[in-house]
């Protein structure tokens, strides 16, 4: 059976027809047509037995569950253990940081005891000098010039 499509007049038609009459009938030729093609389905071998049928959507079902539980079950932990190496890295780059500021730390703290070692020691070589010279001066002025003469300046005088 060959297919006829509706020319604009006889489609028009049945719109009006359609909207006067709401329970418009199938055409004819449909009951034909789908026997047609469910015998042709028939003889090709698709049909499968109902127990056949249940087996075979039975078996879907379970390779879908399996699949699901598969990935319900790895997802978490494949998601636990990049977190857990991105914690031991983290913690490793923590730990790190810490030791070099710990170390830094720890050189600027030998600096400043070693600047001010130096400043201990230059102010106490310059009082030495400073008493060296006072004693000198003192006793060159007192006995050559007389006891008038301030020996502190001199001392510093040579200082500077």
């Amino acid at each position: 059976m060959e297919w006829e499509y509706l020319s604009d007049e006889e489609l028009e038609q049945l719109v009006k027809d359609v909207e006067a009459e709401p329970l418009h009938p199938a055409p004819e030729y449909l009951k034909n047509m789908i026997l047609d093609k469910t015998e042709a389905y028939d003889k090709s071998g698709h049909k499968m037995s109902t127990g056949m049928q249940l087996f075979v959507y039975s078996v879907k079902i379970m390779a879908a569950a399996a699949a699901a539980v598969i990935v319900i079950l790895t997802v978490p932990v494949m998601d636990k253990a990049q977190s857990l190496d991105y914690l031991e890295q983290s913690a490793q780059t923590e730990l790190e940081r810490m030791r070099n500021r710990a170390a830094d730390r720890e050189q600027a703290q030998i600096q400043d005891r070693t600047e001010t070692m130096n400043r201990v020691n230059m102010r106490r070589t310059m009082e030495e000098e400073l008493e060296a010279l006072t004693r000198q001066g003192f006793g060159k002025s007192f006995f050559a010039a007389g006891w008038w003469n301030d020996p502190g300046e001199e001392a510093v005088q040579k200082i500077k």
